[in-house]
């Protein structure tokens, strides 16, 4: 009786129309889904970066000629926008600036090129 139960003869739930379409439809769902969280992380992202300093600036400027600011108020923005930079520079730790000056790492002196020499009499042989 049970050989008899496995021996019928069932459709392949997998080759049934309703089964392979609505697999697609799910993973077209998830694929859309997929791309519209793509687009809203990068949508954030751009949106919470900062303005370019270069950008910034020229807005300041564009301001002073137009008269909407005075050069007092157009020095004390400019500064705001270079403590900023520096700040950011010093944070990067990439040897530009060096202390709360900002001045360029001229103390430190360039890089040297070559390893130093290890120590020994120059020959080839393990020293003895």
């Amino acid at each position: 009786m049970v050989w008899a139960l496995l021996a019928q003869a069932r459709p392949d739930p997998f080759r049934e129309p309703e089964v392979i379409w609505g697999t697609a439809g799910i993973a077209v769902a998830l694929l859309a889904g997929a791309f519209v969280i793509w687009l809203v992380d990068k949508w954030r992202k751009n949106a919470a970066a900062p303005p370019d300093a270069t950008e910034e600036l020229s807005g300041f400027r564009g301001m002073l000629q137009r008269g909407e600011i005075t050069e007092e108020e157009y020095a004390r923005l400019r500064n705001k926008v270079a403590a900023r930079v520096r700040d950011a520079v010093a944070r990067a730790g990439d040897g530009v600036a060096t202390g709360a000056t900002g001045t360029a790492g001229a103390a430190a002196g360039p890089p040297d090129p070559l390893p130093p020499v290890p120590p020994g009499d120059g020959s080839r042989g393990p020293p003895v």
